[in-house]
């Protein structure tokens, strides 16, 4: 590993044509690792290691600032990370009615880093900020994104889906910017488009954004609280492994409606499945040591932590 950093340093130093060609190397490496994040079954180990990877990223794509690869990492890095992390310890703060929060500032500054590297994977795809919005008035955005993009091509789906995620839950965190909030059904057609065309994108990804979607949006604004809980419900049945769905349901659907009757019932659910999921670690003797964690352990990882600070809060909930 040492070799390897002084090797890369040198790189980094070295003419440009030099950087470029390590950078080349070094990017596919790092997005075609990026789903083994996926199988991380410990949410600390998640915050503490990714912001280094990110950090990475950025100083490659300094060295390489058209690289495709590193655009698509950075957006579903920071979104990612953004959600996980830094929403997830904003939802301490979120039930407690409190104003202020260090944690959803860091969420709005990744967010927006995502989104900024988004824009950019779309501009060189050919669709620049200004095109996206003009299309989308226009009722054609889905239209454009089918001839600039390709829906085989995994990159064109990650760093397509994760803007809009980054684009919607930035317009949540900022409900009192009528401008981004305006724009919300923007970032919905792009994860709309992605859902299109891999419904199961993510592993219940699709169903749980859509639902996001229609609870954030105010019903002036044609928010569709009950397609949300149907959605909810449905993708809860068909990824019963996924419990981040029913932990979301609990926190956009039946918290807010102080629904206690449900959140008792769904909780004890889904803390058995935590609970039967957390005794899957490795054993030897028991466990084939080749197996692969699976790829909603970190949405596994996410729920409980979520689970575990809902659980605090139930006095002030209910």
């Amino acid at each position: 590993m040492r070799y390897f950093l002084l090797t890369f340093s040198i790189f980094m130093f070295s003419s440009c044509s030099i950087k470029e060609l390590a950078v080349e190397q070094v990017a596919p490496m790092l997005t075609s690792a990026s789903p083994e994040l996926q199988r991380e079954r410990n949410w600390h180990q998640f915050k503490r290691a990714t912001p280094a990877s990110l950090q990475l990223a950025e100083v490659l794509l300094a060295n390489d600032p058209d690289n495709t690869d590193l655009h698509a990492l950075l957006v579903k890095g920071f979104a990612s990370y953004a959600y996980v992390v830094h929403d997830t310890e904003y939802l301490r703060d979120r039930l407690q009615d409190r104003d202020q929060s260090q944690h959803r500032d860091e969420a709005i500054e990744a967010l927006s880093k995502a989104l900024r590297y988004g824009f950019a994977y779309l501009k060189m795809a050919g669709l620049s900020y200004p095109e996206l919005q003009k299309a989308s008035k226009a009722g054609r955005l889905k239209q454009s994104l089918d001839g600039l993009l390709d829906a085989d091509n995994q990159l064109d789906l990650e760093a397509t889906f994760f803007t809009g995620t980054a684009w919607l839950l930035l317009a949540n965190y900022q409900k009192d910017n009528m401008i981004i909030v305006s724009q919300i059904s923007q970032a919905f057609e792009l994860i709309e488009w992605v859902c299109g065309k891999d419904p199961d994108f993510q592993n219940g990804l699709c169903p749980t954004m859509q639902a996001v979607f229609h609870l954030a949006r105010p019903a002036m604004m044609g928010g569709k609280p009950d397609l949300a809980k149907q959605l909810f419900v449905e993708a809860s049945k068909k990824y019963p492994k996924n419990y981040l769905i029913p932990v979301t349901y609990l926190e956009w659907y039946v918290i807010p409606r102080v629904d206690e009757d449900t959140y008792k019932s769904m909780k004890s659910q889904i803390l058995t499945g935590l609970q039967a999921w957390t005794k899957q670690s490795f054993i030897p003797g028991e466990s084939d040591p080749n197996e692969k964690g699976q790829l909603t352990d970190l949405f596994n990882a996410m729920a409980r932590q979520r689970m575990a600070i809902m659980i605090e809060a139930e006095e002030e909930l209910f």
